[in-house]
């Protein structure tokens, strides 16, 4: 269901275009400048992220230590070829026969507002992750540079400023992408590309005894902090521990190191080479879940303990 969840956020994130747009075209006086901007940087917000959900979709079974990388590049050209796509179908249906040099600063516009409302998207996500604070936030940022773009008369003035706004947007984009995930709604992106990849999963022996190394694969990831998450693993084998109990799913948590980078974002790090984790039980996931939104703290209760963590996959998989 996770893919059809960032769907539907694309989706809802474009849905202030149609209104605009079929209601407010016809007015000169205040469509082009007002009105055209906010609708259109919808629409290619909304774009990007179902380009980024079709490219997360496409990352599921592809787990290795450079997940990371190829998902911050599927971040970073998603607004860039929704704003084309958006430009070659405009070119076509609206402004067929425009000279050059215009058409090439209508795409460097929307090339350069796209990518700028999307980093704003994720830096705002960072500080509040809800998914539609992020992204219309990012449409209301851009949307000021495309009416001044709207407003301008003079074409080589318009084509010297998209260049410059172009050049900026994507230096801040390629700087917030690569510090991604950092908040929940950039990991849920993520998640497609990550959910059961198989792991082997080593307990304290002193804790766990005969059950110290048992498979599992990532189900899920929880949030512990405002821009930090943990792994929930699900055991290919429930276990038993204490007093009867038994045990399926696990959070775990890096130690001094952030668990999803250090499993997908070292392509450095060698092959089976484990990772140092703290590890809890998780009894109900949605209770989990709802608990760690609201505390943003680790859990003062079902500790594991210390344990490790490493991914099982071919050294052919890069």
């Amino acid at each position: 269901m996770t893919v059809f969840r960032l769907v539907a956020i694309a989706t809802v994130t474009a849905l202030p275009f149609f209104p605009i747009f079929f209601l407010f075209r016809g007015n000169p006086a205040v469509y082009p400048v007002f009105l055209a901007p906010p609708a259109e940087e919808a629409l290619k917000m909304g774009l990007a992220l179902l380009f980024l959900a079709v490219f997360a979709a496409w990352l599921r079974g592809k787990a290795s230590p450079e997940l990371l990388k190829k998902f911050r590049i599927g971040l970073f050209f998603s607004p860039v070829l929704a704003a084309l796509a958006f430009g070659i179908i405009e070119a076509f249906v609206q402004y067929a026969g425009e000279h050059p040099v215009n058409l090439l600063t209508r795409d460097l516009g929307h090339v350069a507002f796209t990518t700028l409302a999307v980093a704003v998207c994720l830096v705002l996500w960072r500080a509040k992750p809800l998914p539609l604070f992020g992204s219309w936030g990012g449409v209301l940022a851009a949307s000021p540079l495309h009416g001044l773009l709207n407003s301008m008369t003079v074409p080589w003035t318009q084509l010297l400023f998209t260049i410059a706004i172009s050049l900026i947007s994507l230096a801040v984009l390629a700087m917030a992408t690569s510090r991604e995930p950092q908040s929940d709604p950039t990991r849920d992106f993520l998640l497609p590309g990550i959910r059961d990849t198989p792991v082997e999963i080593k307990f304290d022996p002193e804790v766990f005894g005969d059950h110290r190394t048992v498979r599992g694969t990532v189900r899920d990831l929880l949030p512990h902090g405002m821009r930090d998450s943990s792994i929930l693993f699900q055991l290919d084998r429930a276990i038993e521990w204490k007093e009867g109990t038994t045990l399926s799913d696990i959070m775990a948590v890096g130690i001094d190191m952030d668990l999803i980078n250090e499993l997908f974002g070292a392509a450095q790090r060698p092959h089976g080479l484990p990772v140092l984790v703290a590890m809890w039980q998780i009894r109900d996931i949605s209770e989990a879940r709802a608990e760690l939104q609201r505390r943003r703290t680790l859990p003062t209760s079902d500790f594991l303990g210390r344990g490790e963590v490493a991914l099982v996959i071919s050294r052919a998989i890069v």
